[in-house]
């Protein structure tokens, strides 16, 4: 596996409003070497959730990013050829005998 794409993670804090609702404050993290591919593009179904959209698999060397669960406090920005693309994390995993940890994304905005 090649980890040729420079990638940030970033880590949300979620803060209550006066009206009952919630906002997330995204704080910029950690920048770090990571394997970008394309994996489809269509519809796609995760925990019961369905998601439509171009979907990618980002994948970095555990020791480079200590994740810890839930994946919703967590997004990435990728800059392919001069395009900042935004993904939101559908799913992650560990593999390779904890070698690696794989993140199912899709495109989003912002």
């Amino acid at each position: 596996m090649e980890l040729n794409e420079r990638i940030t993670f970033f880590t949300g804090t979620r803060t209550a409003t006066n009206t009952g609702g919630a906002t997330i404050v995204w704080n910029s993290g950690v920048q770090i070497w990571a394997a970008v591919d394309i994996v489809n593009y269509g519809k796609l179904f995760v925990d019961g959730k369905e998601y439509n959209g171009t979907y990618y698999i980002v994948s970095v060397r555990t020791q480079d990013f200590n994740y810890s669960p839930p994946i919703e406090k967590y997004k990435i920005d990728w800059n392919d050829f001069n395009v900042t693309r935004h993904f939101k994390i559908i799913s992650a995993k560990n593999e390779r005998k904890q070698t690696f940890t794989v993140f199912n994304c899709i495109e989003a905005n912002g």
